[in-house]
């Protein structure tokens, strides 16, 4: 006689699901094939966990069992992963030129990356930096890490000099006059540097401080300056009398020398 073992077949167990999902909230199943003919009394046991619904690495093992005459086993390895959370990016963010980064309020959720207490917001202008939003659910969401704007305004500032004029003379320009008045931010300037001084007195003039860093300070208001105007020396030619002409006498003139082009002043000899 003849003796012969025989091994059980073996049926190829077919994974037709994803082996990754991201969470959604919604149950989540690994499933499988053993294809269109399944012999008699063939079923799968299912050890391990092959449904899940939370965030988390997980293992199933599919056995072949129900009739001794054929085998078969395979284990999945498989997992959720996190999901991006929904989120509102705060914007109409607001600061000042030299405000400290931290000093700029987030909605809740929502932190700078950037923890430094001595970190500023930056030049004035629109300025980017990165922000953090931490879900209430960390188990299932990641955080979110993007660039948040931030409106940065430039600073006033207030000079700490005041501007003073020098003397002047009728018929001058303001752009002749000194004009002092300077600190470490800038200077004081004539407003109208092209205007005349005016009338002999003490005149008022509009001056504006000229600031050295114009994209980062702002000064709220101009002032004004005044010039004490001194009167204008003129020399005045007279041409004397002369003599007789077909018995008509040549009168004697005056002519001013020395005065301001437009301001010509008149002169009555007597």
């Amino acid at each position: 006689s003849v003796t012969f073992i025989v091994s059980p077949k073996e049926i190829t167990i077919e994974i037709t699901s994803s082996t990754t999902f991201v969470y959604d909230s919604l149950e989540k199943e690994i499933t499988y094939s053993l294809g269109n003919d399944i012999p008699e009394g063939v079923s799968v046991s299912v050890t391990g966990e092959n449904k899940g619904t939370v965030v988390g690495n997980y293992s199933a093992v599919f056995t072949i069992t129900g009739n001794a005459n054929y085998k078969g086993s395979k284990t999945v390895n498989w997992s959720i992963t996190k999901a991006t959370p929904t989120y509102t990016a705060p914007t109409g963010l607001q600061a000042t030129y030299l405000d400290k980064l931290g000093s700029v309020s987030l909605p809740e959720g929502w932190a700078w990356v950037d923890t430094n207490p001595n970190t500023t917001v930056g030049a004035a202008g629109n300025r980017t930096h990165q922000a953090t939003y931490t879900p209430a659910d960390t188990n299932n969401y990641n955080t979110v890490t993007i660039g948040l704007v931030v409106e940065v305004a430039k600073k006033e500032y207030t000079p700490t000099v005041a501007g003073t004029a020098a003397s002047a003379t009728y018929g001058d320009k303001l752009s002749s006059v000194t004009l002092e008045g300077e600190d470490s931010y800038g200077k004081w300037i004539w407003a109208n540097s092209n205007d005349y001084v005016g009338n002999v007195g003490l005149n008022s003039h509009e001056i504006v401080f000229d600031l050295n860093d114009k994209n980062n300070y702002f000064v709220a208001s101009a002032s004004t300056a005044s010039v004490t105007v001194n009167a204008l020396d003129i020399t005045v030619t007279i041409t004397s009398i002369g003599g007789t002409y077909n018995g008509t006498i040549t009168a004697a003139s005056a002519q001013p020398v020395g005065f301001v082009v437009g301001f010509k002043p008149e002169v009555t000899l007597t």
